[in-house]
Protein backbone atom coordinates (compact mmCIF):
# COMPACT_ATOMS: atom_id res chain seq x y z
CA UNK A 1 0.00 0.00 0.00
CA UNK A 2 1.23 3.61 -0.69
CA UNK A 3 1.85 5.53 2.02
CA UNK A 4 0.99 9.14 1.00
CA UNK A 5 -2.73 8.06 2.47
CA UNK A 6 -1.49 6.66 5.89
CA UNK A 7 -2.36 8.30 8.51
CA UNK A 8 -1.14 6.12 11.44
CA UNK A 9 -4.82 5.34 12.19
CA UNK A 10 -5.86 1.83 13.49
CA UNK A 11 -7.61 1.36 10.20
CA UNK A 12 -4.01 1.43 8.57
CA UNK A 13 -2.44 -1.11 11.34
CA UNK A 14 -5.52 -3.02 10.56
CA UNK A 15 -5.56 -2.75 6.74
CA UNK A 16 -1.59 -3.71 6.94
CA UNK A 17 -2.26 -6.95 9.04
CA UNK A 18 -5.39 -8.70 7.02
CA UNK A 19 -5.38 -12.20 7.01
CA UNK A 20 -6.74 -13.06 3.33
CA UNK A 21 -3.66 -14.45 0.67
CA UNK A 22 -4.36 -11.93 -1.53
CA UNK A 23 -5.16 -9.24 0.24
CA UNK A 24 -2.05 -6.84 -0.77
CA UNK A 25 -3.39 -7.28 -4.21
CA UNK A 26 -6.97 -6.40 -3.42
CA UNK A 27 -6.00 -3.06 -0.85
CA UNK A 28 -3.16 -1.66 -3.71
CA UNK A 29 -6.21 -2.11 -6.67
CA UNK A 30 -8.45 -0.42 -3.78
CA UNK A 31 -5.71 2.21 -3.16
CA UNK A 32 -5.98 2.98 -7.41
CA UNK A 33 -9.38 3.17 -7.56
CA UNK A 34 -9.99 5.44 -4.68
CA UNK A 35 -7.01 7.56 -5.93
CA UNK A 36 -8.61 7.19 -8.88
CA UNK A 37 -11.86 8.86 -7.63
CA UNK A 38 -9.85 11.76 -5.67
CA UNK A 39 -8.47 12.70 -9.07
CA UNK A 40 -11.15 13.44 -10.15
CA UNK A 41 -12.48 15.55 -7.59
CA UNK A 42 -14.04 13.37 -4.64
CA UNK A 43 -12.71 14.38 -1.71
CA UNK A 44 -12.43 11.81 1.38
CA UNK A 45 -12.13 12.91 5.00
CA UNK A 46 -11.30 10.08 6.28
CA UNK A 47 -9.23 8.02 3.46
CA UNK A 48 -8.32 6.04 5.99
CA UNK A 49 -11.96 4.59 6.83
CA UNK A 50 -12.55 4.58 3.49
CA UNK A 51 -9.53 2.23 2.73
CA UNK A 52 -10.61 -0.46 4.97
CA UNK A 53 -14.24 -0.25 4.70
CA UNK A 54 -14.21 -0.69 0.53
CA UNK A 55 -12.59 -4.23 1.70
CA UNK A 56 -14.30 -4.98 3.65
CA UNK A 57 -17.76 -4.32 0.75
CA UNK A 58 -15.80 -6.56 -1.91
CA UNK A 59 -14.64 -8.94 0.37
CA UNK A 60 -17.96 -11.65 0.99
CA UNK A 61 -17.16 -12.63 4.39
CA UNK A 62 -17.02 -8.65 5.85
CA UNK A 63 -19.04 -6.78 3.52
CA UNK A 64 -21.33 -5.84 6.43
CA UNK A 65 -19.29 -6.09 9.40
CA UNK A 66 -17.86 -3.36 11.58
CA UNK A 67 -14.22 -3.62 12.15
CA UNK A 68 -14.83 -5.57 15.52
CA UNK A 69 -16.64 -8.03 13.84
CA UNK A 70 -14.65 -8.88 11.40
CA UNK A 71 -11.98 -8.78 14.04
CA UNK A 72 -14.29 -11.86 15.63
CA UNK A 73 -14.89 -13.26 12.06
CA UNK A 74 -10.86 -13.36 11.83
CA UNK A 75 -10.25 -10.36 9.29
CA UNK A 76 -6.50 -9.73 10.51
CA UNK A 77 -3.79 -11.38 12.48
CA UNK A 78 -3.07 -10.34 15.62
CA UNK A 79 -0.05 -12.65 15.84
CA UNK A 80 2.61 -10.10 14.38
CA UNK A 81 4.54 -7.81 16.81
CA UNK A 82 2.38 -4.09 15.99
CA UNK A 83 -1.56 -6.16 16.32
CA UNK A 84 0.46 -7.85 19.59
CA UNK A 85 0.89 -4.79 21.16
CA UNK A 86 -2.52 -3.10 20.41
CA UNK A 87 -4.20 -6.54 21.53
CA UNK A 88 -2.49 -6.33 25.19
CA UNK A 89 -3.17 -2.80 25.02
CA UNK A 90 -7.26 -3.45 24.35
CA UNK A 91 -7.11 -6.70 27.06
CA UNK A 92 -5.39 -4.34 30.02
CA UNK A 93 -7.90 -1.39 29.25
CA UNK A 94 -10.73 -3.97 29.83
CA UNK A 95 -9.31 -5.56 32.82
CA UNK A 96 -9.19 -2.19 34.54
CA UNK A 97 -13.17 -1.86 32.99
CA UNK A 98 -13.95 -5.16 35.40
Amino acid sequence: MSTSNRSGTLEDLYIENLTEGDAKAVVGDIQSFLDNLKAKGRKFTWFHKAMLHTYFSVTDEFVSKKIGQATEAGAFNFECKEMSMLKDLMCRINEDEV
